[in-house]
C-alpha cells in the first residue's frame, strides 16, 4: 500500500519545516529539549565554520578612496630638483616631479617619461625617446625641450645644484619634439642612475633669469607631472607652509587607488610623534630608529636596506699608527657590531666588514668582536703593549703610541657610534678622543681639507655600486670622496673597468677583485648598513620598493597604494576581474 501524502485544505503539501515541527509536538518532553540541543550545536558549528572558512578564503583587495596623512621634519623650500638638498625637498621633489626613469615595485630601474633608451655600442650616447601623452599639471604637452632645459639648469654653475656632479660633461642634444641625445665624454656604465633625475617644465621656468630661478614662486607652489597635484597650501602665521593637500591628477595613468593627499610639515621629531600617535598623521619616514623601535607594537613599520656604508676613515697622514695594517684590523676586531646595530640603532641596521652593502646582490662578510683576537693581532703585528695598558710601536724609526681621534658629526646615530667605538677600543688599551663637529662644519672645516685622524662617516654607494668616488686614488683630493686617501693600482684598474662594462656578469667578477683588495688591505674600520624606516598604520598597508637608494624613492610607487579595502571571495575577485 502506498503511503498517504497529506495536503492542506488549499491543495498545498507541508513543508518539511511543517514536518519537522510537527514532530517535535508529537515527542516527550525531553526528546524536544535533546532534538533543540542537536539543532542548536548543529547551527552554530555551521555558523563557526563558515567563518573560518571565510577567514581563511577571502581575500583583502584595495578599493579607491581615503586620504593619506604623511609627516615630514622641516619646511619646503626649494621644491625642485635642480635645488633640492633637504630631506623634506627631496620628498616632495619625487612625490611631485617625474624623471625619465624610475623604480618599480622590485627596485628595478625602468622607464617613466621615457618611451625607450637605446645606448651606442660605445657606451658613451644614450638615445632617448619619450612617451607623447604625458602632461604637466597645468595640463600642458611635456616635450624633451623640458628635459634638455632642466639638464642645463643642472650643469648650471651660478645655480650650484647638489647633482651638478652628475651631469659634468655631458652634452645634450635636441632631436626633435620627444627625441635627445645624452653624450658622455667617455663610458660610464652607472650614468643611468642619473636619468631618475626630477623634470622641470620649461613653459615656466624658461623666462626667469639665473638670479631669479632660486626665488620663483614655483619653487613652493610646483608644477609637476605625478600622480598628485596641489590643491590647497596652508601657511602657519610665520608664513611657512605648514601642509600641501594634494588631488589625483586625472592625467596621470595608472590612477592612484587612494584619491587624497596631505603632507603636514613639522619642526622636529617630537612633534612628528605626536601628531601619528594622535592620528593627525597616518604615516611617516622621519623618526629615529629609537623611536621606530617604541612604537612597533602598533605599528607597521617597513623596512629597507640603504646603500649606504658607514665607516671609519683612516688619515694616515695624520697619524703614523694608522699606517699599520695590523693595527687597523685590531681595531676592526674589537668592535661587537651586533650590540652596535642594536644599541646605537634599535636593530634597524645590517653589520658589514666590507665597503659592499647588504642586500644589493653581492656576497657580504660580517665581523665578530674578540678582544682576545685583537691582542694577538697586535702583538703579531709588531705592537708592544706598555706598563700603563697601552700599545707602542717603532713605525719609520719612531715609537708611536696606539691612539687616535675620532672625528665625526655631532648629531645621532653618528655621536652615538662614535663613543660605542672609543668604548670598545679603551677596552684594548687604545688611547681615544672624540672630535665633534656640526655638520656643516664637518664637511667644510675637516673632510674637504682631509683635517682628521679617523673619520665616521657615511658613504652612499648608490643603486649601480659604483665605488669609484670613494676608492679610486685620483679622488683622494677634493671634491673626491676618497676619505680613506687609498692608492691601490690594482684597484683603480678594476673600477675604471666597472664604469665602461656594460657585460653584468663581468661587472660582478670586478667587483669580486675589488673586495678582494680590500679585504687584504683592511684600509678602512667598516661597520654596519643603516636601512631605511617607515611608520605607518596597521591598518593602512602598503607597497614601497624592495630597494631604495634615497628615503624619497619610496613614493615611486605611490599608485598602487591603497587606504581602504574589503574582503571578497575569490569568485568575486575573478568576476569583478573579467568585467
Amino acid at each position: 500500500m502506498k503511503p498517504l501524502r497529506r495536503t492542506r485544505a488549499d491543495g498545498s503539501r507541508p513543508s518539511l519545516l511543517h514536518h519537522y515541527f510537527g514532530y517535535l509536538y508529537r515527542r516527550s518532553s525531553f526528546d524536544r529539549a535533546v532534538l533543540a540541543t542537536v539543532l542548536c550545536i548543529f547551527v552554530v558549528s555551521g555558523a563557526i565554520w563558515l567563518w573560518q572558512y571565510g577567514t581563511n578564503n577571502q581575500t583583502i583587495v584595495p578599493t579607491g578612496g581615503g586620504t593619506l596623512h604623511e609627516g615630514i621634519i622641516g619646511a619646503p623650500r626649494f621644491v625642485n630638483p635642480v635645488l633640492a638638498i633637504t630631506r623634506a625637498d627631496q620628498d616632495m621633489v619625487n612625490l611631485i616631479y617625474r624623471g625619465l626613469y624610475t623604480v618599480d615595485a622590485d627596485g628595478t630601474l625602468v622607464p617613466d617619461l621615457a618611451e625607450s633608451l637605446t645606448i651606442s655600442e660605445d657606451g658613451r650616447v644614450y638615445n632617448l625617446t619619450l612617451k607623447t601623452d604625458q602632461y604637466w599639471h597645468d595640463a600642458t604637452p611635456i616635450t624633451a625641450e623640458d628635459v634638455v632645459y632642466t639638464i642645463a639648469m643642472v650643469q648650471n654653475p651660478e645655480l650650484k645644484s647638489p647633482v651638478r656632479g652628475n651631469w659634468n660633461d655631458v652634452t645634450v642634444e635636441l632631436i626633435d619634439t620627444h627625441e635627445l641625445n645624452l653624450v658622455l665624454e667617455e663610458p660610464y656604465t652607472p650614468f643611468i642612475e642619473n636619468l631618475t633625475l626630477g623634470i622641470v617644465p620649461r613653459h615656466l621656468w624658461g623666462s626667469l633669469s639665473t638670479d631669479e630661478f632660486p626665488f620663483s614662486q614655483y619653487n613652493t607652489m610646483p608644477v609637476g607631472s605625478g600622480p598628485f597635484r596641489i590643491s590647497e597650501v596652508i601657511r602657519g602665521d610665520t608664513g611657512l607652509i605648514e601642509r600641501y593637500t594634494f588631488e589625483v591628477f586625472p592625467e596621470f595613468s595608472p590612477s592612484p587607488a587612494i584619491s587624497g593627499l596631505a603632507i603636514h610639515f613639522f619642526a622636529d621629531e617630537v612633534e612628528v610623534r605626536r601628531a601619528l600617535e594622535s592620528g593627525d598623521i597616518t604615516h611617516t619616514a622621519a623618526l629615529d630608529n629609537q623611536s621606530v623601535a617604541a612604537l612597533a607594537e602598533n605599528y607597521t613599520v617597513y623596512t629597507r636596506p640603504l646603500p649606504r656604508v658607514f665607516a671609519l676613515y683612516p688619515n694616515q697622514n695624520r697619524n703614523p699608527a694608522l699606517r699599520d695594517v695590523a693595527a687597523r684590523r685590531a681595531l676592526s676586531d674589537t668592535i661587537d657590531r651586533a650590540t652596535l646595530i642594536e644599541e646605537v640603532l634599535a636593530g634597524y641596521g645590517e653589520s658589514t666588514a666590507l665597503p659592499v652593502p647588504r642586500g644589493y646582490g653581492l656576497a657580504t662578510t660580517t665581523s665578530s668582536s674578540s678582544l682576545a683576537r685583537a691582542t694577538e693581532t697586535l702583538l703579531a703585528g709588531g705592537w708592544q703593549q706598555t706598563d700603563a695598558g697601552g700599545w707602542e710601536k717603532t713605525i719609520d724609526d719612531v715609537t708611536v703610541p696606539l691612539a687616535v681621534t675620532v672625528t665625526t658629526a655631532n648629531v645621532a646615530p653618528f655621536e652615538a657610534t662614535a663613543e660605542f667605538v672609543a668604548d670598545a677600543w679603551e677596552a684594548l688599551g687604545v688611547d681615544v678622543s672624540l672630535a665633534l663637529y656640526e655638520q656643516s662644519d664637518l664637511v667644510q672645516a675637516v673632510i674637504r681639507p682631509r683635517d682628521y685622524e679617523l673619520l665616521l662617516f657615511g658613504t652612499d654607494i648608490g643603486r649601480q655600486l659604483d665605488f669609484y668616488p670613494f676608492w679610486h686614488s685620483s679622488q683622494r683630493e677634493d671634491p673626491g670622496l676618497n676619505v680613506a686617501l687609498y692608492t691601490n693600482i690594482t684597484v683603480d684598474e678594476t673600477l675604471e673597468a666597472y664604469r665602461t662594462t656594460q657585460d653584468t656578469s663581468e661587472q660582478v667578477a670586478l667587483l669580486e677583485d675589488f673586495i678582494a683588495e680590500i679585504r687584504t688591505d683592511q684600509p678602512a674600520i667598516f661597520l654596519f648598513n643603516p636601512q631605511f624606516t617607515y611608520v605607518t598604520r596597521s591598518d593602512i598597508p602598503i607597497t614601497i620598493p624592495a630597494q631604495l637608494t634615497r628615503p624619497s624613492e619610496r613614493f615611486a610607487t605611490l599608485p598602487a597604494w591603497h587606504i581602504q579595502s574589503e574582503s571578497l571571495w575569490p569568485m568575486v575577485i575573478n568576476r569583478l576581474e573579467n568585467q
